[in-house]
């Protein structure tokens, strides 16, 4: 990877950070609007879909794959993102905005866990190390989320 590659990567990062937390908060501000789970779900889902046959078509693409392996994992892929967006439309707009996006966010430690597991890759000591600082933020987001919602009622 050049330096430039790697440049464009990282403000890709940022910028797709900067985007989840907008979209976070515009999800918080709607629900607490009044805006049905569903239609902002659902938004988001036709929203996405026009995107993707958009780019498909305009790459001459088919948009599903040749073997009925590639099909099946499209198919799983498809359905776990339309649960874990579900998922967190529904943490953000229950618990605290910071503590579900943090919580949220811990995909990139659990992503590595699944990589060692089932792929075989690599588990350095940085990244058991994240597993544990990860694992122990997670726990007190959690406690402290839990625990001031007894204390409110």
């Amino acid at each position: 990877m050049t330096t430039r590659e790697s440049l464009a990567a990282i403000v890709m990062c940022l910028a797709s950070a900067l985007l989840y937390s907008l979209a976070a908060l515009l999800v918080r501000v709607l629900s607490d609007a009044g805006l049905p789970m569903g239609l902002l779900i659902g938004g988001r889902a036709l929203l996405q879909t026009a995107v993707a046959a958009i780019c498909l078509l305009s790459q001459r693409l088919m948009p599903c794959p040749e073997s009925t392996l590639g099909t099946r994992l499209l198919l799983i892929r498809a359905v776990s993102g339309c649960v874990n967006f579900t998922c967190f439309f529904i943490a953000v707009s229950l618990a605290p905005l910071g503590d579900a996006s943090a919580i949220v966010s811990m995909y990139p430690v659990l992503t590595m866990l699944g990589a060692y597991l089932w792929l075989g890759e690599a588990l350095r000591l940085a990244g058991v190390l994240s597993l544990g600082f990860s694992g122990t933020g997670l726990l007190l987001l959690a406690w402290t989320t839990v625990n001031e919602s007894t204390l409110d009622g």
